[in-house]
C-alpha cells in the first residue's frame, strides 16, 4: 500500500491557537468537576432525553467516567489532526495535493475537537444543575457545522484538483 507524504506545510497561527482552545476547555470543565466534586449529591443526572429533561440518575463518581471520555476524546482527535497523513479523506491523495488535503483535514478535526469541548462543558454544567442547554446545543451545532463544512470542502477540493 502505498503512504502518503509526509505534513510538510506550516501551521498557521489561527489553526495554533485553535489548537489549543479545545484541550484548555476541556481541561477546565474536569478541574471544574474536581473542585465541586465533594459537593455534589450522591446521585447525579447520567442521562438527558431531547427536551433536556433528566430520564435517569446515578452516582456522583459518574463524572469522572465524563471526565475521562471528554479528555480521551481531546486527545484522540487532536492526535489525528497532527498526523493528517495517517488519515483516509474523500479525495485521492497525491504529492501534489497532499499539503492542501491536509490542512483541510486539520482545520475539520480542530473545530470538531473545540466543538467536543464545548459539548462536554455542556454535559458537565448539567451535573451541576447550571443551565446548560445553549451550551450544549453549541457544542452540538459546533460539531455537525465542522463535519459538514469540512465534507463540502473537501468535495469542492476534489472538484479542483487535477489528480
Amino acid at each position: 500500500m502505498p503512504r502518503n507524504p509526509e505534513r510538510t506545510y506550516v501551521r498557521g497561527p489561527v489553526m495554533s491557537v485553535l489548537r489549543l482552545i479545545g484541550p484548555v476547555v476541556a481541561v477546565l470543565s474536569v478541574v471544574v468537576m474536581i473542585v465541586v466534586y465533594p459537593r455534589l449529591p450522591d446521585e447525579v443526572p447520567t442521562h438527558f432525553g431531547l427536551t433536556g429533561d433528566v430520564d435517569s440518575f446515578g452516582p456522583r463518581w459518574n463524572v469522572f467516567i465524563l471526565a475521562g471520555i471528554s479528555l480521551l476524546l481531546q486527545a484522540g482527535v487532536l492526535f489525528l489532526s497532527s498526523k493528517p497523513h495517517f488519515l483516509n479523506y474523500p479525495v485521492v491523495v497525491t504529492a501534489t495535493n497532499a499539503q492542501r488535503v491536509y490542512q483541510e483535514g486539520e482545520r475539520m478535526l480542530v473545530w470538531v475537537a473545540v466543538a467536543l469541548a464545548v459539548l462536554f462543558t455542556g454535559l458537565n454544567l448539567s451535573v451541576l444543575d447550571v443551565a446548560s442547554g445553549p451550551v450544549m446545543l453549541l457544542g452540538l451545532v459546533g460539531l455537525v457545522a465542522a463535519v459538514v463544512l469540512g465534507i463540502i470542502r473537501f468535495t469542492r477540493m476534489s472538484s479542483s484538483i487535477s489528480v
